[in-house]
């Protein structure tokens, strides 16, 4: 019984822990550099959302579609964090564009196709860019404090930090939880005895 609670217990941790790290691999922004010396480029951003879809929101500036027979699309793609093939996104269009991916992913980048319904990159990489973690929302300490523009402001009083009630009900809710599973365990040992 002990060896069942324990792993209970473990695994719920494991859980607990593994999909907070898995749920913010993709957040942040891309910078989408030029590759070919053009000067089209690009900015795109990831957020998580509740469907457990990574929304990306790009927007480009100086993208040039010849004209004529030269006719070509610029498709966007993702390298995902476990490896494997890259996923298409879609095509950039005229540069304001949103797309969306349940893969969790670490870079972007764009390639020139001659057809856009393509499945797998076969055109040059013309840009291209790396997960840039979001520093206020990993650590809101890190982001350091502007200087104003009319000097020091006069000190305000700042209020002394109070104990949230919703901090002790998660400690509560967790206690109590633990304790069912315990309770549970201990009914469980009791009848088969």
């Amino acid at each position: 019984m002990r060896k069942i609670l324990t792993g209970l217990v473990l695994g719920l941790g494991v859980f607990v822990f593994a999909g907070t790290k898995i749920a913010s691999a993709s957040e942040g922004t891309f910078e989408l550099i030029n590759q070919v010396g053009d000067d089209a480029r690009c900015f795109a951003t990831s957020i998580l959302m509740p469907n457990l879809e990574y929304e990306i929101l790009v927007s480009c500036r100086d993208i040039l579609y010849p004209g004529g027979t030269e006719v070509f699309s610029y498709v966007t793609w993702a390298n995902p964090v476990d490896g494997g093939n890259p996923v298409k996104l879609g095509t950039l269009d005229l540069g304001k564009v949103q797309f969306s991916t349940k893969k969790a992913f670490g870079s972007l980048y764009v390639t020139k196709e001659v057809d856009a319904k393509v499945r797998a990159p076969e055109g040059s990489v013309v840009m291209q860019g790396s997960l840039q973690r979001i520093t206020i929302l990993d650590n809101p300490n890190a982001v350091s404090a502007e200087k104003p523009e009319l000097g020091n402001p006069e000190a305000s009083p700042t209020p002394a930090p109070k104990s949230s009630p919703l901090n002790v009900l998660r400690i509560g809710g967790v206690v109590a939880f633990v304790l069912l599973v315990l309770i549970l365990g201990l009914i469980f040992v009791i009848t088969r005895g």
